[in-house]
This record gives structure tokens, sequence and C-alpha cells, in this order.
């Protein structure tokens, strides 16, 4: 948006890692003075440390594109990872094909196959590794076993971490004393100066095309004030102090267009948006608009209507009546007929008589039939000293409830008058 105001071609602050805005400050040639030095030396493992936006990972590209052809270098800056899926990203830059399901043995195993190629070839293995302070402690005890894989006495493979400054306590850690003592090589990048900050700003500038000198002392102190000569916070606060003194229709940068972006500098955004810049910027600038009146609360809604109370259960329904009694049996009435007795059968037809020879003897029956003499007595009381018989009384016409046959009389050991008149009727006969 800016860039034909100020005569550029290309945005002199972007925030990504171009080598043609590589600047060389004090901290940047010390890096790769360390690297170059680690790397000629031979050691395993070269250290670089520094705080977020000092430029680590511009030095890194910057040594992969001047680095001697003897290396071949595999670049890892995704750290969430355990050791086999560094190994697995390691073999991907080295353009080793492995299936998706081989394990930690499979890997190494190629690995250890494609150095021992590299190094027939007279060649190095160079791993880099960027945020190197997301590595786990098991990781970086991994990485340390990888630079012992090679022919004794043999670098085939060397490794440079690179991160923050966590990176360095997280290896000062015992369980990683190892791994501290592989490091010989370590530089941590400070930040830049007030004059370093003019000259970096100076030269990004004219990489995009402007010859004249934009930023003011003023502008250029305040920067350095607000970013403590981190070079990407010098970077977002020039690019928001471009802005202003664009939309202030300004030729060159003040320190009141740094001043407006204070906050920003302290919490830098990523955004790349000229709209969004232009938008911000114009509302620092313009004054904002009155605010009407504010206008009366309304009253507040009067409180809902309590819950009506809830009805009260049902009564429990009535017990069931109880079933009414069985019916009395009808009392007997007078006057009532009783009921007609069944009808008797016939007499049996009387036996036929007995010729005279067919008859016993009766005087012997008689003799045996006579009861002794002293039990005459006895027999000639009333049959109703034995089988007493108790008629019930009734009116004429009258029937009582279970009313039997009339009762007859029990049978007495001593044969009856009928049986003694049969008896002498037959012996008279005789």
């Amino acid at each position: 948006m800016y860039h034909d105001h100020f005569g550029l071609y290309t945005a002199p602050f972007s925030l990504s890692p171009h080598l043609h805005f590589v600047f060389r400050s004090t901290a940047f040639e010390e890096t790769m003075a360390h690297l170059v030095y680690g790397l000629e030396g031979g050691e395993d493992l070269v250290l670089i440390t520094g705080e977020i936006g000092t430029g680590k990972t511009l030095a890194l590209h910057n040594l992969i594109k001047h680095v001697s052809r003897s290396y071949r270098v595999a670049l890892v800056n995704v750290t969430q990872i355990d050791f086999r899926e560094l190994l697995k990203l390691l073999l991907t830059e080295l353009n080793v094909a492995m299936p998706p399901a081989a394990d930690r043995a499979d890997l190494l195993s190629a690995l250890k196959i494609e150095m021992e190629a590299t190094h027939r070839q007279g060649q190095r293995v160079l791993l880099i590794v960027d945020e190197a302070q997301n590595l786990s402690a098991e990781t970086l005890e991994g990485v340390r076993l990888l630079t012992n894989m090679g022919p004794p006495g043999e670098q085939v493979l060397q490794v440079v971490l690179s991160g923050q400054p966590g990176l360095r306590a997280q290896i000062d850690d015992p369980a990683l004393a190892q791994v501290r003592q592989r490091i010989r090589v370590h530089y941590h990048l400070e930040p830049m100066s007030r004059h370093e900050v003019e000259e970096y700003m100076e030269h990004r500038l004219k990489v995009a095309g402007c010859e004249r000198k934009l930023f003011r002392r003023d502008a250029v102190e305040r920067i350095h004030e607000l970013s403590g000569g981190i070079p990407r916070l010098v970077n977002v606060l020039a690019d928001r102090a471009l802005l202003a003194a664009y939309v202030d229709g300004a030729d060159e940068v003040r320190g009141q267009h740094v001043e407006a972006e204070q906050d920003l500098a302290r919490s830098p955004s990523q955004e790349t948006s000229a709209a969004a810049r232009a938008a911000r910027a114009a509302e620092r600038v313009t004054p904002p608009a009155p605010e009407p009146a504010p206008r009366p609360a309304p009253p507040p809604p009067p409180p809902p209507p309590p819950p009506p109370p809830p009805p009260p259960p049902p009564p429990p329904p009535p017990p069931p009546p109880p079933p009414p009694p069985p019916p009395p049996p009808p009392a007997p009435t007078l006057g009532a007929k009783r009921p007609e007795p069944a009808p008797e059968p016939p007499p049996a037809a009387p036996p036929p008589p007995l010729a005279d020879e067919d008859l016993p003897d009766f005087g012997e029956v008689i003799e045996d039939l006579a009861p002794p003499s002293g039990d005459r007595e006895q027999d000639e009381e009333p049959a109703a000293a034995f089988d007493p018989v108790v008629e019930p009384k009734t009116l004429p016409g009258e029937t009582l409830p279970g009313e039997t046959l009339p009762a007859t009389r029990t049978s007495s050991p001593w044969p009856t008058a009928a049986v003694a008149a049969t008896v002498v009727g037959c012996w008279s006969r005789r």
C-alpha cells in the first residue's frame, strides 16, 4: 500500500526469513563462525540458542545455502515428535523410502546402511533440528546415539541443535549429562544495539529499493526502546510506522508514528493484510466521532408470577364393600306338605312249605334256644329297656330339617316273639 509513496518495490520489513535481506550484525557473524567451526572441526553436536525472533532460523538457512557439497543436509523444523518419528523425517530428507509399518529397529538399520553408502562417497550427513526446545529428553538422548553410528574414527553424522533459551536449561538436566558432554560448540544470539538497529533498518530499506533515509533519529530510538533490539520486533514496529506515516501523508517516519504501535511491539502480530493495517492506522489518526447519549435503561421486567401450588393428591379409593352374606336357608312353615316317602319294595314271596321229613327236630331246638333259668326274668323285661326309640314330636303335616327314615330297634341277642311263635307253629304241625 505504501510502496509507491516511499519508492519501494517490495515490503522491506517482512517477517519471512528472506536471505537477500540478511544483515550481518555482530550476533549473526558470531553465529555463523561457531557453526562453521563446529562442522569443520568434526564436532558431534553444535548448539545455537537465542530469544524468539533473534534470527536463528535465518542463520540456519544461510548455513544450508553456503555449506560445502560434501554434506547431505537434512532439516527438521517440526519438533513435536518422538524419536521414531524423527528417524522417519531424517530418512525422508535423505530420500530413503520406508514402509509405514517400519519399527524403530528397521529405521535404524536403514539409516546405518544409508550412512555407510554416504561415507563411501566421501560425504557426511548433517542433521539440523530447528525449534529443538520441543524435543523430549528421550529424543535428545536418541539424537546423541545417532552420532555413534559409523566406522571408528570417522564422524559420518553431525547434528546442529537450535532453539530458545529453554533448550540450554533442558540440556543442563543431570539426566542428559552425556548429551551435554558432547556439546563443545555453543553460541547464544544477543539482541542488536541501538546503532545496529539503525543500520539494520537502512539496510533493509536499501534492499527494498529506497535510497534515502526514511526514519528520523527519534523514530529509530523509539523502535530500539520498544523492540529491545530483537530483529523480528524491529520489523513489526518499522512496518507499522511506515503505514502510519503514509496515512498521515508524511515523507518521513517520526517518533509519533512509532508511539502508536507500542502495544503491538510487546505482543507482535503476524498479520500481513495491508487493508487491515491501513484501517487500524486510520482509526488512530482520525478523531473518534462523539458517542450518542446513552439511552435510559428500560425498566426491569416484572418478576414472573409464582408457580401455582401443586394440586392436592387425590383421596385413596374407598375399599370395596364386603360380599353380602349368603341367604339363610328358608325356615320351615306350618302346613307345608311332608314329602312323600319313597315307595317300599314289594315283599318277597314266602318260601315254599317244607315237607315233614325236611323239618328239624324242634324239640331240641327249643331246648337249645331256651334261655337259662336265671335269665328269664331279664328276658321278660319290656323291649324298651334294650333299644329305646325316641319319636320326635311334630305337629300334624310338619317336616323337620334333616328328617330321616323311622328308626328301627336294635337287634337283641335273644330270638323275638315272632321267631318263637314260628317255631311253636311248626312243632305243633308236626
